[in-house]
């Protein structure tokens, strides 16, 4: 049985007392349209409790449920509706419009994929609709690192939302693989801080939650765990990745025996260094990512702010060792991430 759906959210013009007059002159004098005619231009779609459940699979899967209620917001009745997906590489489980399952079609563009639901009766203007489906996505965790040791695996979940149409009261929520752990590699397992963590029993999960979103905004999470290497699905992996670890061992127990000693000591001096406020060039890139929506190509930054290429790589990486800035290569670009208290 569906929930129920959402209250609308209502809209009206503002303007100044005096200006009324005026503009109800011009109304009557040159427009064909009746006074009072609706003539915005609106998007057609608005996107209400979206939740998104993303669970991680070892073998570098991961099975996506994305549950929300659509409303029309166009002036004439809808025969489809979409939700854009952040992958390129997904597989159709099962689908729902109401209560009636269904079979979208599956649109991949250049950067996402598009799933659209072909309504079988038009959605009109101020209806709502609840939407259901279940995906695959093969690309949604980064390619597997093994430790030192041999016997844990690492993988990332990176998971970019970027709407097409407003969103209302989103929620992520993400499940860890079955004996998973947070990554003891980085001091940051999690971006950004989850609201609330728990377990159901099995898995460690994870809930972030966004109020509002509008159309071309964008939000990263970003989930660093590890499992055990031996519990790890032997088909989710080839003989290459088996020969990279041994190789990955030997050279990592030859590299401890000879650096080890200046390694710790510069480990010792560094975590001795205490970072207090920021420069003006580092609020400078503080101000522009928050301008930017808390994120943007590096590129974009040295160019912005008129800086050079090498000088702004030094500023970020201080940034990043104090925990005020991450980065993340996503495809050809590095982007950089404000980390927000």
């Amino acid at each position: 049985m569906s929930p129920s759906p959402p209250s609308s959210l209502g809209m009206r013009l503002r303007a100044p007392t005096l200006l009324w007059p005026v503009l109800i002159i011009l109304a009557l004098a040159i427009s064909p349209t009746p006074v009072g005619a609706q003539t915005t231009i609106a998007q057609d779609i608005r996107i209400d409790s979206m939740r998104v459940s993303v669970s991680l699979q070892s073998n570098g899967t991961s099975v996506l449920t994305v549950d929300a209620w659509t409303t029309n917001v166009a002036p004439d009745p809808l025969t489809e509706v979409s939700l854009r997906i952040d992958s390129l590489d997904l597989t159709l489980v099962e689908a729902q419009v109401g209560s009636d399952s269904v079979v979208p079609r599956l649109e991949t563009m250049e950067s996402h994929t598009m799933v659209v639901f072909s309504l079988g009766e038009p959605l009109l203007t101020n209806e709502s609709v609840f939407l259901s489906v279940q995906l695959v996505s093969l690309d949604l965790q980064s390619n597997p690192e093994i430790d030192t040791s041999g016997s844990l695996l690492y993988r990332d979940l990176i998971f970019y939302l970027r709407p097409h149409d407003p969103v209302f009261d989103f929620t992520l929520i993400t499940s860890l693989p079955v004996r998973g752990a947070l990554s003891t590699a980085s001091l940051v397992p999690l971006f950004p801080e989850p609201v609330r963590n728990g377990t159901d029993g099995q898995s460690l999960l994870f809930e972030w939650h966004v109020p509002y979103l509008q159309p071309g905004q964008e939000k990263v999470f970003i989930v660093q765990y590890s499992v055990p290497f031996t519990s790890v699905d032997p088909d989710g992996l080839t003989p290459l990745l088996y020969g990279l670890a041994i190789v990955t061992s030997l050279f990592s127990g030859m590299a401890l025996v000879v650096a080890g000693p200046r390694m710790k000591q510069y480990l010792t001096q560094y975590r001795a260094v205490k970072y207090v406020g920021t420069t003006n060039e580092e609020q400078a890139i503080i101000d522009q990512l928050r301008k930017k929506g808390g994120s943007c190509p590096q590129k974009e930054l040295y160019l912005s702010l008129d800086i050079l290429e090498s000088k702004m790589s030094l500023l970020l990486t201080s940034m990043e060792q104090r925990g005020l800035i991450r980065r993340f290569r996503n495809g050809r670009e590095k982007m950089v991430y404000l980390v927000e208290e």
